[in-house]
């Protein structure tokens, strides 16, 4: 979402005004709470997509370069969870979710409200050029396959 507690207008100004060597030159902002608009400078490009449809993000998720999630605050992440299936690079609020979720994979980002931080860790994801993939056999009770095979066989015992 882009809600107030997403923080990404620290994230816009890091993006923006800093000359971040083989910085992405698009950063691509979804989800529920936001309009549809462009920032730009120089040669830096913020676009905004507002909502999203699930084919939508699973495009986005497939193409990025890297994820980022520069929350405060977060109840589980599960798009965090998404673009590590897909063997992602991420960059994230060091959040105590995240850690227990994703254990050492993720670049974390400390006190995500300072700019100079970001910029710490920007520089230091673009620098990464392969990243192993931890074992994880506790997140793939995330693939959208078990979730809904878990709700298929909840139905099927309320109905019973």
């Amino acid at each position: 979402s882009t809600l107030p507690h997403k923080n990404l207008k620290v994230l816009e100004q890091v993006y923006l005004n800093n000359n971040i060597k083989n910085l992405p030159t698009n950063l691509v902002i979804a989800g529920v709470g936001g309009k549809k608009k462009i920032l730009q400078n120089k040669n830096i490009k913020i676009t905004y997509l507002g909502k999203v449809s699930e084919s939508e993000k699973n495009w986005l998720l497939k193409n990025c370069e890297f994820y980022i999630s520069s929350t405060l605050y977060e109840g589980l992440g599960m798009t965090l969870i998404e673009a590590y299936l897909k063997n992602k690079k991420i960059i994230c609020s060091d959040l105590k979710v995240f850690r227990e979720i994703l254990g050492n994979y993720p670049v974390y980002v400390k006190q995500p409200l300072k700019k100079k931080n970001w910029v710490k860790s920007l520089n230091q994801i673009i620098k990464i050029h392969y990243k192993s993939k931890q074992s994880f056999k506790k997140l793939n009770k995330f693939k959208p396959s078990n979730i809904s095979n878990e709700y298929f066989s909840l139905f099927q015992s309320i109905t019973e």
